[in-house]
């Protein structure tokens, strides 16, 4: 997956080495957003990362920490969007829900649906005037 947005990303965009760019990317803290964003940095684009709270994280420091460092190393700005409770309702109670029923769903894929491509872009258009 993380080899075919690397090829969407060189292959699509215009690069402009006078030109700063503005993106907003999701920041979890793993390796493929690190990874996204220095190849994005490379490429000039000024980045506005967002970090999603979906769960009451046992080691929610450490991720807090590595954010941080994260976007201090690479020179970019972090929101932090609260969704706790939409991811409840609308994920995690669903899952159960159908758990339950002995359906089995991917948690991954409805929050990907629901929340990251539909919930964060309503955020992002809202709250920081995003255009399309």
């Amino acid at each position: 997956m993380l080899h075919l947005l690397i090829f969407i990303i060189f292959s699509k965009l215009k690069f402009s080495i006078n030109k700063i760019m503005k993106i907003c990317t999701l920041i979890s803290g793993g390796i493929d957003s690190l990874f996204l964003t220095i190849i994005l940095k490379l490429l000039n684009y000024k980045i506005l990362g967002i970090h999603i709270l979906n769960w009451n994280y046992y080691n929610k420091n450490n991720i807090f920490k590595i954010i941080n460092i994260f976007s201090k190393l690479l020179n970019f700005k972090i929101i932090i969007v609260d969704f706790k409770l939409i991811y409840k309702k609308l994920i995690f109670l669903k899952f159960i829900k159908n758990y339950l029923k002995n359906y089995l769903i991917n948690i991954d894929l409805l929050c990907n649906k629901i929340i990251k491509f539909k919930l964060i872009l309503k955020f992002l258009k809202k709250k920081i005037k995003l255009k399309n």
